[in-house]
């Protein structure tokens, strides 16, 4: 290979690193709390009273480059709101209300929050509790209620795809998702490896608390590890991701693509749940640090 274009490669990786760590500079100083941890880069138990330093915008310009930075992806003003009737700690929870008839967000039925992109190849402990109140009905369609996702390398073909990973109620049970390709370019959202884990039946008017820990990797050697109220429920080596060119992202609330496209598959109308004390780690953390 000539030279010049190992320099151009390498000047690319470069400015993709630079883009990632650019977000997570702006995502670690967005609420003015990373925790008690120093290796806890982003914290968030809404103790503010406030969203406003959630932004709408999807994306911002970094030396000319799109990057997912935090914000919401939200329709109406009941889509989040801080509330006090039920906390996981200190005295306020986010509550994500999502209706069949809202309008669409982010070409989807979803009440999201979501948090900036990570470097490829990298490692991140991620810590949240969620509050299904006694309302949660069974539905046999399914919700994600966390996600992560990452944007698709636009310029060689690829289109959005089904997030890699995703917390998921169905029928009354938590589930887990998981989707990975070594591939360059993921076609017609077929990737080379899918997966659903049973995590058991879920439990209404109580907080379940959530500990991932993720080497993000499409190749062998990935890493999941899923804690469930403080127990090991998922132990998963090997791929975990998209081959793309900048990392995943995470997103909690709720967010139901059968409402969109096949509303008749939910007996639901309405859904409403609750996160608190959602903390993220770099891989110098541990369990502890991010755990609710």
């Amino acid at each position: 290979m000539p030279l010049k274009i190992t320099l151009k490669a390498a000047s690319h990786i470069v400015l993709l690193t630079a883009v990632c760590w650019a977000s997570f500079l702006w995502m670690r100083t967005m609420t003015g709390n990373t925790g008690n941890a120093r290796n806890v880069i982003f914290s968030e138990t809404f103790e503010k009273e406030s969203l406003r330093n959630w932004t709408n915008n999807l994306d911002w310009k970094h030396k000319g480059k799109n990057v997912t930075k935090p914000g919401k992806e939200i329709c109406c003003d009941h889509s989040v709101q801080l509330d006090d009737s039920v906390a996981r700690e200190g005295r306020y929870a986010a509550r994500f209300t999502l209706r069949k008839d809202d309008p669409l967000a982010s070409n989807s039925k979803r009440a999201e929050l979501r948090l900036g992109a990570v470097p490829t190849k990298s490692e991140y402990w991620y810590g949240f509790s969620i509050y299904l109140p006694p309302g949660y009905v069974k539905d046999p369609s399914f919700d994600i209620v966390t996600q992560w996702n990452a944007r698709p390398d636009f310029k060689l073909g690829e289109k959005w795809r089904s997030p890699q990973l995703a917390l998921m109620t169905a029928n009354g049970e938590w589930h887990v998702h998981r989707r990975w390709d070594h591939r360059e370019v993921t076609k017609n959202n077929k990737p080379a490896g899918r997966e659903t884990i049973n995590l058991g039946t879920y439990q209404t008017g109580g907080w379940t608390d959530w500990v991932f820990r993720v080497k993000w990797s499409y190749e062998a050697d990935g890493l999941v590890e899923v804690w469930k109220n403080g127990k090991l429920v998922v132990r998963k080596t090997g791929p975990n991701t998209y081959n793309d060119e900048v990392g995943p992202f995470q997103k909690f609330g709720v967010y139901k693509t059968h409402w969109k496209n096949h509303p008749e598959k939910s007996k639901a109308n309405v859904r409403v749940l609750y996160f608190d004390s959602i903390r993220m780690g770099d891989a110098s953390a541990s369990y502890t640090d991010v755990a609710p």
